[in-house]
C-alpha cells in the first residue's frame, strides 16, 4: 500500500501539530500540499515538513491532483464551507471538530459525503487512543457491569485566546472543549440517542458560551454528567461507572496516556515528537492513530469511519446545538425570597450539654458515639424511640438513663436541652415542630424537611419560640471545609470560577432510598450534600438558575442526576449524584490562582490538597470496644461541639450555617425535585 498523500487546509498551531504527527510514519503518510491564505506561513509551513507544493489559498487544494484527502484545520467557523468544497472537487476529508456550528450543516456534509462517495470523519481523535478502545472493550464485555454513570470535566483557564471570545470566529468553549465531553459519552453509551439533554452555563457579552454543564439522560436510569469552562482549571479528569467496576481516564482525558480499570492503572505512551522538533499541544502524537484509521478505512473503500460512524457525528451534533440552544434560551429562575434576621439571646451551657436522642438508628448511633468521645461537653440523657426495646438496647449500649417509649415523649423530658432528631427523613418536619414547640433546642438530619414552605415554617417557629435550629450538615464543620473556606475567602485561590462534586454510591437494594413513603430520593440523601458544599464554597450566595435532570423510578423518587448552580460573574457548580453507581465521592473546585481538592468522601472530608499542598486532618476514631456504622462518623462531634458553643453564646442559629442559606438549600432542592417531577406533597403520584 502506497502512502496515503494529504493536503493541509491551514497553518495554525493544530495543523502543525497534524503534520508533525504524519511525519512520525513517512511509509503510511506524505504531505503532498499545503494550502493557506498567508503565503508567507504556507512557505514556512512547507520548509518546516519538507512539502513541496504550496498553494496560495486553502481551496486550492481542491484541485491538487496529488491530493488524496486534506486535513481541515482552519478556524470553526470555516469548517463548512471548507468541507463542502473539498467534497464537491472530489476530495476525502478528516475535518477538525466540530464539524460544523448548525446541525442542518452538518446534516448536509454528510449527505453530500454519501452522494460523492468520498469519506468524510470529524476529527475527534480521542476514539482512536488505545485507552479508549480498551475502554470500550471493557464497557462491552461488562467488565464494569451496566455502566450507570459518566462524568467528565473540561477546565482549562484560556483568557486570552482570543478565538474562543469571538462569535464570528466560530468561539465558545462548548465547540472547543465540550465536544469531547458529549463524544466521551456517546463512545460509552455506544452512540445511543439519550432520553434528554439539559444544559446551562455562561454566556459573553461577545454571546459565546465561557462555561457550562451538560446533563445527559440515557434509558435505563444510566446519566452523563458533564462540565467545562474557559475560565477555571486546570482539570480534565473522566469517570466511568458501573454497577461492577469503574474506570478513570486521567489528566487529559480526550488524550490519554492512563487508564485506571477496575484499580489496575494501564499506561499507554503516545508516539514521541521526530527530534528537533515539539508538538503544540498534549500528547500531539496521538494525531497519528486517526490518520492512520482514515487511511484504513480508505484502503477498505469506506466513505464513513465504523468507529465514528455519521449517524453519531450528526447526534453528537445534535447535542451540541441543544446546549447552545438552552444556553441562549435558560431562564433565570428563583423563588428563594425569604430572609431571617439573626437573632441572639440569653442563655448558657457552660456545663455539659444535655442531649436527647430522637429514633435509635445507625445515624443516631453513629451521633451518640461520636458524643460519647467528649464526656466533659456532652452527656446523653434520654432516648426516645418506637420500639422500646431497641430503645433499651440503645440505651444499655450508650449508658443513658432515660429510655422513652415515643420520640415525642423527649418533649416533655425537664432534663434534655436539646433534641438531636435522626428520624427517617418524613418525619423530620413533625419532629423538629414538635420540640420547638415544646421549647427544646433541636439539631435535625438532613433533610430538614421535604417541602421549602415547611423549612420556612420551622425556622419561624425557632425565631418566634427563640429555640436554635439547625440542620445537622456536619461537613461544614469539619477543619478541611474551614480551611477550604479560608482559602477562598482569603483569595489564595483566586476567584472560584467552578465548583465540580459527585456523589456516587450504589445504594439501588437500599430500600428507605427507594421508599416516597420514607423520604426516598437520592437527591435529599446525597445531592443535599452538594448544594451545601456550592454554597459553602460561594458564600451562600443564591444563584441565578437552577437546572436539574436525572432519573426517577416507578416509585416516584429520583434515583440519580445532575445540577447545574449558575451563579453571576460567570461562576458555576456542576454537581453529580447517584444511587446506581460508584463509589466515587470527590470535589473539586478551582479558581483562577489556584485550585481545592476534598479527597475521596468529600462530604466528611479528612484531606484537603490546596494548590499542591496535602493537608491531613484525621477525625477522631471511636471509643475503645466500638465502632462506627458511616464513614469519619467521629466527624460528628465537629457539629455536636458547634451547636454548644452557640447554645453558651446564646444564639438561635449559627452563624456558620444561618437560617437564610438553610432555607436557600431547601429551595435549591424544591426546584430540583420541581423539575424532576418527584412530588413530596403527594405520596401516592
Amino acid at each position: 500500500m502506497a502512502p496515503l498523500r494529504w493536503g493541509i487546509c491551514a497553518t495554525g498551531l493544530i495543523s502543525q501539530d497534524f503534520a508533525n504527527a504524519l511525519s512520525l510514519s513517512p511509509e503510511n503518510h506524505t504531505i503532498a500540499a499545503i494550502g493557506a491564505r498567508d503565503p508567507n506561513k504556507a512557505k514556512e509551513f512547507a520548509a518546516r515538513f519538507g512539502i513541496k507544493t504550496v498553494l496560495d489559498s486553502c481551496e486550492a487544494l481542491g484541485s491538487c491532483t496529488d491530493v488524496d484527502v486534506v486535513y481541515i484545520g482552519s478556524l470553526t467557523y470555516m469548517h463548512f464551507e471548507h468541507a463542502r468544497h473539498f467534497l464537491k472537487s472530489g476530495k476525502h476529508v478528516l475535518c477538525e471538530k466540530p464539524l460544523t456550528l448548525l446541525p442542518e450543516q452538518t446534516a448536509e456534509l454528510l449527505a453530500l459525503a454519501k452522494s460523492t462517495g468520498r469519506f468524510l470523519m470529524v476529527a475527534l481523535w480521542s476514539r482512536f487512543f488505545p485507552a479508549y478502545s480498551r475502554l470500550r472493550q471493557a464497557v462491552t464485555n461488562g467488565e464494569l457491569g451496566t455502566v450507570r454513570l459518566v462524568q467528565a470535566n473540561f477546565c482549562l483557564p484560556v483568557p486570552e485566546v482570543v478565538r474562543l471570545k469571538e462569535k464570528k470566529l466560530g468561539g465558545g468553549t462548548l465547540c472547543d472543549f465540550g465536544v469531547y465531553l458529549v463524544h466521551l459519552a456517546s463512545w460509552v453509551y455506544g452512540g445511543e440517542k439519550p432520553l434528554s439533554v439539559t444544559v446551562a452555563g455562561h454566556v459573553n457579552e461577545t454571546g459565546v458560551d465561557r462555561s457550562g454543564g451538560i446533563i445527559i439522560k440515557y434509558s435505563d436510569n444510566r446519566l452523563a454528567s458533564l462540565t467545562w469552562s474557559g475560565d477555571s482549571g486546570p482539570a480534565t479528569t473522566a469517570l466511568v461507572l458501573g454497577d461492577k467496576g469503574s474506570a478513570k481516564l486521567e489528566d487529559y482525558f480526550w488524550c490519554p496516556t492512563k487508564l485506571t480499570l477496575n484499580g489496575e492503572l494501564i499506561h499507554m505512551p503516545t508516539p514521541p515528537v521526530r527530534q528537533g522538533d515539539k508538538f503544540n499541544f498534549f500528547e500531539s502524537g496521538g494525531l497519528l492513530y486517526e490518520a492512520n484509521h482514515v487511511k484504513e478505512c480508505l484502503e477498505k473503500g469506506l466513505t464513513e469511519s465504523p468507529l465514528l460512524s455519521h449517524k453519531e457525528c450528526q447526534l453528537i451534533h445534535d447535542i451540541l446545538a441543544e446546549g447552545h440552544k438552552q444556553l441562549v434560551q435558560r431562564l433565570i429562575k428563583s423563588s428563594i425570597d425569604n430572609d431571617y434576621s439573626f437573632v441572639c439571646i440569653t442563655w448558657s451551657y457552660m456545663a455539659p450539654l444535655r442531649w436527647g436522642i430522637c429514633a435509635n438508628g445507625m445515624i443516631s448511633q453513629d451521633f451518640a458515639n461520636a458524643l460519647s468521645l467528649s464526656p466533659e461537653n456532652h452527656t446523653i440523657v434520654a432516648i426516645g424511640a418506637r420500639n422500646p426495646d431497641k430503645a433499651k438496647e440503645f440505651a444499655a449500649r450508650f449508658g443513658i438513663k432515660i429510655v422513652l417509649d415515643s420520640c415525642e415523649a423527649l418533649g416533655s423530658c425537664k432534663e434534655v436541652d436539646v433534641v438531636y432528631v435522626g428520624s427517617l427523613t418524613n418525619l423530620h418536619y413533625q419532629h423538629a415542630r414538635h420540640f420547638l414547640q415544646s421549647g427544646k433546642h433541636v439539631l435535625c438530619e438532613k433533610p430538614l424537611t421535604q417541602l421549602p414552605e415547611q423549612t420556612a415554617e420551622l425556622l419561624a417557629l425557632a425565631k418566634s419560640t427563640g429555640r436554635f435550629l439547625m440542620v445537622a450538615l456536619w461537613s461544614r464543620f469539619f477543619p478541611a471545609y474551614s480551611r477550604l473556606r479560608q482559602a477562598v475567602t482569603n483569595g489564595e485561590l483566586g476567584t472560584v470560577r467552578l465548583v465540580q462534586a459527585n456523589f456516587c454510591m450504589p445504594l439501588s437494594n437500599f430500600a428507605r432510598l427507594n421508599d416516597k413513603r420514607h423520604g426516598g430520593g437520592a437527591l435529599c440523601d446525597f445531592g443535599v450534600y452538594l448544594v451545601h458544599l456550592a454554597s459553602w464554597v460561594y458564600g451562600g450566595e443564591k444563584p441565578l438558575s437552577v437546572t436539574v435532570a436525572g432519573h426517577v423510578n416507578e416509585t416516584g423518587v429520583d434515583r440519580s442526576g445532575g445540577i447545574i448552580l449558575k451563579y453571576s460573574n460567570n461562576r458555576l457548580a456542576s454537581l453529580t449524584y447517584s444511587s446506581d453507581a460508584g463509589p466515587s465521592a470527590t470535589a473539586t473546585v478551582l479558581g483562577d490562582k489556584g485550585s481545592a481538592n476534598l479527597g475521596d468522601l468529600f462530604w466528611c472530608a479528612t484531606k484537603l490538597t490546596l494548590n499542591g499542598e496535602l493537608i491531613h486532618t484525621p477525625s477522631p476514631p471511636a471509643r475503645p470496644g466500638e465502632k462506627f456504622n458511616f464513614d469519619e462518623s467521629g466527624g460528628l462531634l465537629y457539629e455536636a461541639n458547634h451547636v454548644k458553643e452557640c447554645l453558651d453564646k446564646g444564639l438561635i442559629e449559627s452563624p456558620v450555617l444561618p437560617h437564610s442559606e438553610c432555607q436557600l438549600i431547601h429551595d435549591i432542592l424544591a426546584e430540583g425535585h420541581r423539575q424532576l417531577g418527584v412530588d413530596y406533597h403527594n405520596m401516592d403520584a
